[in-house]
């Protein structure tokens, strides 16, 4: 009985260094395993079979603005065809007609002559009169402008009166 006991068992002990992994290895799995998690959640753009990675989004945003400067340089280029098209039938027609700048450029002033007599202000002069008085008022009453109030009644009863006669004759 005591002979089992006594007898040593055999114990093994393995004196091996710990195992250490590189720090590129780790951040490998690590990436890895980002995305397989990203392939999970994100969902499939344009019917793809697989998700779209973070890497892969920029390549496609800068193809799609690529795509869409080149749609808009072909539209200023036609934009531009069309408007050269368009001044040389302009050109062509101004010298079927004989027209040039010199009388374009009368026609224009006529015009600006005929808007100008047609809405020509005509001040009063007893307006103008009025107005000065109150400047002057001003100027010598600069310290006290409240002491112009009668000059400026005045002025206010000749535009009240200014404008029932201009309402009258037109």
């Amino acid at each position: 009985m005591g002979s089992k006991q006594s007898t040593p068992a055999e114990m093994v002990i393995y004196n091996e260094p710990p195992i250490r992994f590189s720090h590129g290895l780790v951040n490998k799995l690590q990436q890895e395993l980002q995305k397989e998690r990203l392939r999970k959640t994100q969902p499939t753009v344009d019917n793809a079979t697989e998700p779209i990675l973070p890497e892969d989004i920029e390549n496609i945003v800068q193809t799609r603005v690529e795509r869409e400067l080149n749609r808009i340089r072909e539209r200023d280029e036609e934009i531009q065809r069309r408007i050269e098209v368009e001044l040389v039938k302009r050109r062509a027609f101004i010298d079927d007609h004989g027209l040039n700048a010199v009388v374009t450029e009368q026609d224009i002033e006529e015009l600006i002559l005929r808007v100008e007599r047609k809405y020509e202000n005509k001040i009063p002069t007893e307006l103008i009169e009025q107005q000065r008085a109150i400047i002057s008022c001003y100027k010598n009453n600069s310290t006290h402008t409240l002491d112009c109030w009668e000059e400026v009644q005045q002025f206010k009863r000749k535009v009240q009166d200014a404008i029932q006669e201009y309402v009258i004759s037109n």
